[in-house]
Parts: structure tokens; sequence; C-alpha cells
């Protein structure tokens, strides 16, 4: 067979991807292509709050499908099971949601990718179209040509550990905010509070306030609702430590692979 390889139009980047295309490439028909290969598509995912931009090209770019759904794993695997075949890749760019939405959409058995927003964000910020139809499309482009750059997708259990770690730590923070807040306040009545003995629920940091306290009204009812926050504050970052010691640090659920989607 003598092919032909002059190139007569000029290549764009979406052109580069595997497999081939000979047709662009100047080489004319080189017969059908299986089945099997011909109808693979690539899905991208350009994601925000409130909805969804979807894009599914073929293995040679073009756009078979676009929409746009609610940013729920549902409303998006509703579309991609009714219009986009068989699918290779999915691929959206880490994000608020990107987590919840790559393990909810790889439950339901599709082979979902999260890539790096800044790599993605170089690979598309030369498109002159910018939208989330566009972005979607350009994320659809990098599914096929392989140009992304994957991201680890924390498991359940890791970000349940993560949100009560992250509580702790935040009521910790307010209790120390409080503390220096009625620390503050006293001094400006000359009363200047001392170290406090380590304890449970800091309940002798309370004691020896309400014990220098000055007996203005307006004072009094001041450190009487800051102590009270500071006592909440106490019990639910108690709370809180009880529950996240007693968490395993991972889950041992194995994912779920695109094979198992009916």
């Amino acid at each position: 067979m003598n092919l032909q390889c002059g190139v007569s139009q000029l290549w764009t980047w979406r052109d580069r991807g595997w497999p081939f295309s000979p047709a662009r490439a100047g080489m004319g028909d080189l017969g059908p292509e299986p089945e099997s290969i011909a109808m693979k598509h690539y899905v991208g995912l350009d994601v925000s709050l409130a909805e969804t931009a979807v894009c599914v090209v073929d293995r040679e770019g073009c756009i078979v499908l676009t929409a746009c759904v609610a940013s729920q794993p549902q409303a998006i695997a509703g579309v991609l099971c009714r219009r986009a075949g068989e699918v290779v890749r999915v691929v959206l760019e880490s994000g608020q949601l990107s987590t919840w939405l790559a393990r909810e959409l790889r439950t339901l058995g599709w082979p979902v990718v999260c890539v790096d927003a800044r790599q993605a964000h170089r690979a598309l910020s030369g498109r002159l179209n910018k939208s989330d139809a566009a972005d979607a499309e350009g994320l659809a482009q990098l599914a096929r040509t392989g140009w992304y750059r994957e991201v680890h997708v924390k498991s359940l259990g890791s970000d349940r550990l993560r949100a009560l770690l992250g509580a702790r730590d935040r009521l910790i923070r307010m209790r120390k905010d409080l503390e220096s807040q009625i620390r503050g306040t006293l001094k400006a009545f000359g009363i200047r509070l001392g170290q406090v003995k380590p304890g449970k629920e800091r309940e002798g940091f309370r004691v020896q306030v309400r014990m220098v306290a000055p007996e203005d009204p307006a004072v009094k009812a001041a450190i009487s609702a800051l102590l009270a926050a500071h006592r909440a504050v106490c019990q639910e970052w108690l709370s809180a430590r009880n529950t996240s010691s007693s968490m395993p640090a991972f889950d041992d659920q194995p994912e779920i692979t695109s094979s198992s989607r009916a």
C-alpha cells in the first residue's frame, strides 16, 4: 500500500491524540475501523456548584454530545447512560465537589479521573472561547489524549476523619479566642488572671474568672455570656476528640471499577 504522507492542513492539539487519524493526516481512507474502537468515547466534566457542563467526544476528537445538568452524580450518570455509549475515560478538575463526584461516579461504575486543576488551567487557557461548555470540551480532549496529571481522590473514611480533625482544631482556636477576650475584658478593670492548671473542659479557668470578676452588672453579663460559650466549646471539643480518637484512619473498602457497571 502506497501511503501519501503529505499534510495539507495545519494540525491542532486535538489531532495529536492516539489513535492516529489517517484522514486528517492526508492519507485518505484506509478502510473501515473495528466497531469496538470507533465507538469509544471520552467525557469531560466542567463542574460548578449548581450545574455541570458535559461534553463527549469520539476517538478523533469530534463532539458527540454536549449537555448541562445538575451537579449530582445521578444526573451526570443518566446523561452518560443514555447518550455516551462506551466511555473509556471521564475527566474532571480538582475542586470543591470533585472528590465527592469522583467517588460517587466510580461507585456507579464510571472510569473517572480527577486531574490537577492548575495543569488543566494551563492546557485550557489557550482556547479562544472561554465558557463552561468550552472547558468541558477541553477536558474531554485531555481525556482522549491523556495529557493530564491525575490527582489522588481521598477515601470516604479519610474525609470523615479530616472533618472531625478540622472541627476539633477550630474548636481549640475558638476556646483560645474566648479566653483571650475574657482576659482582655478583665484587664480594663485592673484584673489580671494567672496561669490556669490543665483540667477537664478547662473548668479551672472559669472558676478563676468567676472569683475575680467585678460586680458591675454590665461587666458581669458580658463575662457570663463568654463563660457560657467557653463551656459549650470545651464540651464539644472533648466530644470531637473522643470521636476522632476512636475512628480508624482509613477504610478498607475496595475501589469499584468500571467493570461493575451494568
